[in-house]
């Protein structure tokens, strides 16, 4: 994940269009609040398995990227294994970037 990722989920907490931990994020994606879901690529098992499915069973689309620590820092929180974006513009935005970054066009 670059940095341009990382300061977008940090734009995301400051604007509050940002949903941190497994419960908040469960629930806002139950609520149908949720637009991207982001799971840390070193989140138990169980938590990755776990939100994967509910965001296909919700059409929710997700990212597994970065770690934990990045991904607390990037928010002004400890380790973070999932948060969720509560903002079409924003998550389209990060879906963009993580594109990029994918094809070689990012950082």
């Amino acid at each position: 994940m670059n940095n341009k990722l990382y300061s977008m989920l940090g734009i995301c907490r400051k604007s509050g269009n940002l949903f941190i931990g497994s419960f908040r994020v469960e629930k806002s994606i139950n609520d149908s609040k949720s637009y991207l879901v982001i799971i840390s690529c070193d989140a138990s098992n169980n938590t990755k398995e776990k939100f994967i499915n509910l965001c296909k069973t919700k059409n929710v689309p997700y990212l597994l990227i970065g770690n934990k620590e990045l991904i607390g820092k990037s928010i002004g929180k400890n380790d973070v294994a999932v948060v969720s974006i509560a903002d079409v513009h924003l998550s389209n935005k990060i879906i963009n970037l993580a594109k990029e970054v994918l094809t070689g066009g990012g950082e």
